[in-house]
C-alpha cells in the first residue's frame, strides 16, 4: 500500500512538474518577439533532465534556439537543434515551424562560415516562410541570403534580397525592423555606388531610429552617411556627422569614422592630426577590407609628407591585400554558381508542390462537386414530392370547400323555393279571398264600390306592411345577388321612402302601381325614379353599373 501511495505521489509530481515546463515554455515563446534576453532567461532555468516527452524537448530545443539567435549568440553546433529537427521531421507540423528548423540550420551553418550547406536550408525556409504567410520570417530569411551576397561581393543580389527584406519588414509594421532593412538596402546602393539612393535611405533610417531612441543604430546611419559625404568629398559635413557620433557615444566611432577624419586632415593638410586617426583606424580594424584602405591611406600620407619609399611599400601591401580580395570573390563565385543551382531546385520543388497541390485540390474540389451534386438531387426531388403532396392537398381542400358550397347553394335554393312557395300562396289565397268576395257581392254599383274600397284598403294594407316590405326585399336580395343589402351599405344617405320606390322598380311595377302603392301623383313617380338614377350614376360606387342595370 505505501509502494502504491509512493508512486501515485511521483506521478502527481511528475504531471505538476510536465505542467509548470509547459506553461514556462509558453511565455517564452510569447516573449520571443519582444523580450528575447527574459526568454533566454525562462528558458535557462529549465534544467534539461526534467524535459520527459518528446515533444516538450523538440519545443524546448527549437526556443533555445531561436533565444541564442534573438540574443545574438552564434552558435555552430546543431546538436540542441536536432533534437527538435529528429522529433518534427516525420511528424506533421506547420509551416512556421518547419521554417525555424531549416533557418536555424541555415544560421548555424552560416555562423560556422560554411555558405554552401547554408544556403539549401535558407532556400527552404523561404518557401516555408512565403506558405505561411508570415513576413516577418521573409524578412529574416532575405536578410540573411543578402548577407550571403555581401561577403561574396555580389552587390546587385545583394540589393535584390535586401530590398524583399524591406519589403517583409515594412509589412510587419515595426520602425526598428524597418530601420534595419533600410541601413542593409543604403549599404547596397553604396557598393553600387548610387550614392543618392544610399542617402535616402540612411535618411529615412536615421528618421525611424530618432523615433525608437535607438542610439547605436541612430550612430550607424551617421556613419554611413558620412562615408556617403566623404565619397562626394562633402568634408564639412563629414566633421558635422563625426561629431554627432562623438556626442552620442564617445566609443561608437569605428575604422570608417576614423578614415573619414583622415581624409578631411588630408584634405585640410593637417597631416599630424590624420597620422593620429590613422593610427586609431588601424587599431580598429578587423577585417581585411578595412586593412587594405589603411594601407591605401598609408600611401596618401606618405605621399604628401614627400616620403616615397614608405608610400611605395604602402601601395604595395595595398595591392597585396586587394589582390587577395579578388581571390577571394574569384573563389566564392562558385558559391553563387551552387546558390543559383539551390533556388533552382527549390523553384522545382515548389512547382512540384503546387502541382501536388493542386491534383489534391482538383480531386477534393470533384468529390465536393459529386457530392453537392447528391445533396442537389436529393433535395430537387424531395422537394417535387413536397410540392406534389402541398398540391394534392390543396386540390382535396378545394374539392371539400366546393362540396361545402355546393350543399350550402343547395340549402339556400330550397330556402327560397320554400320562401317563393309561401309567398305564392299568400297571394293566391288574397286572390281567393277577392274572387269569392266579388261572387258573393254580384255586380251593382254599390256592390262594385264595396269591391273597390276592399280591394284598395288591401292595397293600401299591403303598401303600408313593413313585414311585407323586409319579404320583398329579401326576395330582390335573393334573385338579384344581394342589390338591397350591396345598396343600403353603398348609399347610407338615401331615406327609407327611397329604398321603397327602389323596392317597387326592381320587383318590376309599373309607374301606375307604384303611384298607387305608393300614393303619389304618376308625374312624381317619373321624377323620382330620374333623379334616384343620376345619383347612382354620379356616385363613386363600384357596383353603380350593377344598379342601373336593373332600373327599367
Amino acid at each position: 500500500m505505501k509502494n502504491l501511495l509512493l508512486v501515485c505521489a511521483c506521478l502527481l509530481t511528475a504531471c505538476s512538474g510536465t505542467e509548470h515546463i509547459e506553461r514556462t515554455l509558453s511565455i517564452a515563446a510569447q516573449q520571443m518577439m519582444s523580450r528575447p534576453d527574459s526568454a533566454l532567461h525562462l528558458l535557462s532555468e529549465i534544467d534539461p533532465g526534467t524535459l520527459g516527452r518528446g515533444r516538450t524537448r523538440a519545443r524546448y530545443a527549437l526556443l533555445y534556439t531561436q533565444a541564442l539567435d534573438k540574443n545574438y549568440i552564434d552558435t555552430t553546433s546543431d546538436s540542441l537543434l536536432s533534437v527538435a529537427y529528429r522529433y518534427y521531421r516525420h511528424r506533421p507540423c506547420s509551416d512556421s515551424v518547419r521554417f525555424l528548423l531549416d533557418y536555424h540550420y541555415g544560421r548555424i551553418h552560416h555562423n560556422a562560415g560554411d555558405c554552401d550547406a547554408a544556403i539549401p536550408h535558407y532556400l527552404t525556409a523561404e518557401r516555408y516562410a512565403r506558405n505561411a504567410d508570415i513576413p516577418y520570417f521573409s524578412g529574416l530569411v532575405y536578410t540573411r541570403l543578402g548577407e550571403i551576397y555581401s561577403d561574396q561581393l555580389n552587390f546587385t543580389g545583394m540589393l535584390e534580397y535586401y530590398r524583399k527584406a524591406h519589403a517583409s519588414f515594412t509589412r510587419v509594421g515595426r520602425d526598428d525592423l524597418r530601420a534595419v532593412a533600410l541601413i542593409n538596402l543604403a549599404w547596397s546602393h553604396r557598393k553600387l555606388k548610387q550614392y543618392d539612393a544610399a542617402r535616402a535611405c540612411y535618411e529615412e533610417a536615421l528618421e525611424l531610429t530618432r523615433k525608437t531612441n535607438d542610439t547605436y543604430t541612430e550612430s550607424f546611419c551617421l556613419s554611413g552617411l558620412g562615408v556617403i559625404y566623404g565619397c562626394n568629398r562633402d568634408y564639412p559635413h563629414v566633421r558635422k556627422i563625426v561629431e554627432r557620433i562623438r556626442q552620442i557615444d564617445p566609443d561608437a566611432l569605428t575604422a570608417a569614422e576614423y578614415r573619414l577624419m583622415v581624409e578631411t586632415f588630408l584634405h585640410e593638410g593637417n597631416i599630424d592630426s590624420a597620422r593620429i586617426c590613422l593610427h586609431r583606424a588601424e587599431e580598429l580594424a578587423e577585417e581585411i577590407n578595412d586593412q587594405a584602405l589603411n594601407k591605401h591611406l598609408v600611401y596618401r600620407i606618405e605621399r604628401a609628407t614627400g616620403n616615397y619609399p614608405k608610400a611605395f611599400d604602402a601601395i604595395e601591401e595595398f595591392f597585396v591585400l586587394n589582390d587577395s580580395i579578388t581571390w577571394d570573390m574569384l573563389r566564392q563565385s562558385s558559391v553563387g554558381i551552387e546558390n543559383r543551382f539551390y533556388r533552382e531546385r527549390s523553384a522545382f520543388a515548389d512547382y512540384r508542390l503546387k502541382v501536388r497541390s493542386r491534383t489534391e485540390f482538383g480531386l477534393a474540389l470533384c468529390a465536393c462537386a459529386a457530392i453537392a451534386a447528391l445533396v442537389v438531387r436529393f433535395r430537387r426531388r424531395t422537394r417535387k414530392i413536397r410540392l406534389q403532396i402541398a398540391h394534392y392537398t390543396a386540390v382535396a381542400e378545394d374539392l371539400h370547400r366546393s362540396k361545402e358550397q355546393i350543399r350550402a347553394q343547395l340549402e339556400r335554393k330550397q330556402g327560397v323555393e320554400r320562401q317563393l312557395k309561401r309567398l305564392v300562396l299568400t297571394q293566391f289565397d288574397q286572390l281567393d279571398r277577392l274572387c269569392f268576395s266579388l261572387y258573393e257581392r254580384g255586380t251593382t254599383k254599390a256592390q262594385q264600390e264595396a269591391l273597390y274600397r276592399e280591394v284598395r284598403q288591401k292595397i293600401r294594407k299591403l303598401a303600408d306592411d313593413a313585414a311585407a316590405k323586409a319579404e320583398l326585399e329579401e326576395v330582390l336580395d335573393i334573385v338579384h345577388d344581394g342589390l338591397f343589402a350591396r345598396m343600403r351599405a353603398q348609399f347610407p344617405k338615401f331615406k327609407e321612402s327611397d329604398f321603397d320606390l327602389l323596392r317597387y322598380i326592381y320587383a318590376g311595377f309599373s309607374a301606375q302601381v307604384i303611384s298607387v302603392l305608393t300614393g303619389e301623383t304618376l308625374t312624381n313617380v317619373y321624377t323620382r325614379k330620374s333623379r334616384l338614377r343620376a345619383r347612382i350614376a354620379a356616385s363613386q360606387s363600384p357596383d353603380a353599373a350593377f344598379f342601373l342595370e336593373h332600373i327599367p
